[in-house]
């Protein structure tokens, strides 16, 4: 790799550090301010899934037009709606009915800046290497993105026991216009030359054609499907999970910490069994099987055990279930981005947040009500069985291997 791919890669992975210590401190936070808001894990889940249904949205109604913008014009857009949602939580009323209200509006804005920024930050990875070095372009990235999200965890927790929500606020804001001066400076000064096209398929039926003629593609799809529904809802009740493990639902910041912590991990131990040529069936057993082992874990731990030691279980079988979770989505986005074309990347990387969105949209949906009707440690054994029974369906793919992207398909 020369320098200056270097050095333009290291920019990129600087500016996705930004934003996701932002994003980190945004979404998490705003979990937290619907359950102290209402007091119901059934609104914990609701406010998840208006976020996942507005990304599913803006996924769908921005595919072709970001396909046509210069990168520094989709960051522009994303930090403009970020901001935007800020202002709204700013001027959001305390303890009233009207809080629920601005909470989702501010959600739906911010979770639309994420679909922009993802994309965005994404196809500038991918710009910034060699075809044969996406990968490990697309693992380094998704690593800063994963330490970043852990700090931004460790900062939300400090911040909610010594000070208020607007503080908070302030900070993301701030996070979110030195994220915008990065991108101009990185993003900004070398225009995007945007060939002319008379290709206007949506998205959506992108992919559908990506996944008909590419094998790998369709065990992507599967892969997606298994995130969205059974591992979306761990992440959306992280507040609940906070309060039931220690008795204070502040200490969400922390648990999320513990969580992108053993995401950060998961994504190195993800590189190697790219490295040594494990196919993309294996990888994906390995992660399903092992997501829905510590997840069954966790719930053994919930009802067996109480106090001192209920709260380091559940901070490890947290971490555990971090790193294979997001060894699923790490092996997950590396296969979506090798088997897409390059001048198509872009409509297929927002399809698939758009179906991601969309099935997590439902699924959260359901795991907040059932947690309010039954029990969070109900919802996370059915996650958990799923989990392990779609490890095993994975075994009808064995025949799978990492099948070389055709080089012509990642310009």
């Amino acid at each position: 790799m020369s320098s200056e791919p270097s050095l333009r890669l290291r920019s990129v992975i600087a500016t996705t550090f930004v934003w996701k210590l932002g994003d980190g401190l945004i979404a998490t936070g705003l979990g937290y301010i619907a359950l102290v808001a209402t007091g119901s894990s059934f609104w914990v889940g609701v406010q998840y899934a208006v976020s996942l249904a507005t990304a599913a949205l803006g996924a769908a109604f921005l595919g072709r037009w970001m396909d046509r913008q210069n990168l520094i014009t989709i960051v522009r857009a994303g930090v403009a709606l970020c901001l935007l949602g800020v202002a709204i939580m700013a001027v959001s009323p305390e303890a009233t009915d009207a809080t629920i209200l601005f909470l989702l509006a501010a959600t739906g804005l911010v979770s639309v800046s994420f679909v922009l920024m993802s994309v965005a930050l994404s196809a500038a990875v991918a710009a910034a290497v060699p075809p044969d070095r996406l990968l490990l372009g697309t693992t380094q990235a998704r690593s800063a993105q994963l330490a970043a999200r852990a700090l931004g965890g460790l900062v939300l927790s400090v911040l909610l026991y010594a000070t208020r929500t607007p503080v908070i606020l302030l900070l993301v804001a701030a996070l979110t216009l030195i994220l915008w001066l990065a991108c101009e400076r990185v993003l900004g000064a070398s225009r995007q030359v945007i060939p002319p096209s008379d290709d206007n398929e949506s998205a959506l039926k992108v992919f559908v054609r990506a996944v008909r003629d590419c094998r790998p593609q369709r065990l992507v799809l599967a892969m997606l499907l298994c995130y969205g529904i059974f591992v979306s809802p761990f992440v959306a009740l992280l507040p609940v999970l906070a309060e039931t493990l220690t008795g204070n639902s502040k200490n969400v910041g922390w648990l999320s910490a513990v969580y992108f912590a053993g995401g950060t991990v998961s994504i190195l131990s993800g590189y190697v069994s790219t490295r040594i040529n494990i196919p993309l069936a294996a990888r994906t057993f390995l992660a399903c099987g092992l997501s829905g082992l510590w997840l069954l874990a966790m719930v053994v731990s919930l009802s067996t055990t109480s106090g001192t030691l209920l709260v380091i279980l559940g901070g490890a079988f947290t971490f555990l279930f971090g790193h294979a979770s997001t060894m699923l989505l790490s092996v997950f986005n590396v296969a979506a981005q090798e088997f897409s074309p390059g001048y198509q990347r872009r409509r297929i990387l927002s399809a698939l947040i758009l179906l991601g969105a969309t099935v997590g949209t439902a699924a959260v949906l359901l795991a907040g009500w059932w947690s309010e009707v039954q029990s969070l440690a109900a919802v996370l054994l059915t996650c958990a069985i799923a989990l392990i029974a779609f490890a095993l369906i994975q075994l009808r793919w064995r025949r799978a291997s990492n099948i070389a992207p055709d080089p012509a398909l990642l310009h």
